[in-house]
């Protein structure tokens, strides 16, 4: 029983796939080994996280210093020479943050970076005419604590993912898909 509870919990989880976003490579009802203990995420590694109280599995696309384009609160990914997948015609380029990486914070990028350190990073932002606040404190960069990800579903037409929910941070993924 103990060995039992030891994998479960830090191993080893066998997770049902609830939706129809990673067809055809994972059906609906399919049941997955996602491991706990892994090392490295790369890009197309399939993920299992946690978003908000949902439990989610979905496709690496971008990882860090990756760059994603965000418009009008919809995100698109990009690839590292900055060509669009989906090129809308004004959409304003990203990179994805690395733990450590320092990002200056200004009036063009804070409605992107405010959800993503406010959400993942429990840091409160509050923005004052030109003069940004974290946490009480006048400032104008931030130093992330954690990796992100942009994620999507195989099935991109039937899948909530990054484009809609932003960015996930590597304390949010439970573990690897087998």
């Amino acid at each position: 029983l103990l060995v039992g509870l030891f994998v479960k919990f830090f191993l080893i989880e066998i997770f049902t796939v609830p939706t129809d976003s990673m067809v055809p490579t994972i059906p609906v009802g399919k049941k997955v080994v996602v491991m706990k203990f892994f090392n490295t995420l790369e890009k197309n590694n399939i993920i299992a996280f946690e978003k908000g109280n949902e439990n989610f599995v979905k496709r690496i696309k971008g990882i860090p210093h990756d760059t994603v384009g965000f418009q009008d609160n919809r995100q698109w990914t990009m690839d590292n020479e900055l060509s669009f997948v989906h090129r809308p015609s004004s959409i304003v380029p990203y990179i994805i943050p690395q733990k450590n990486d320092v990002v200056i914070l200004n009036a063009d990028n804070l409605s992107f970076y405010l959800k993503l350190i406010e959400n993942n990073e429990n840091i409160f932002i509050t923005q004052l005419g030109d003069k940004i606040f974290i946490n009480g404190i006048e400032t104008n960069q931030y130093k992330f604590k954690q990796n992100y990800y942009f994620v999507q579903g195989d099935n991109t037409a039937s899948s909530i993912d990054s484009r809609s929910f932003g960015l996930i941070g590597e304390k949010q993924i439970f573990g690897k898909v087998l």
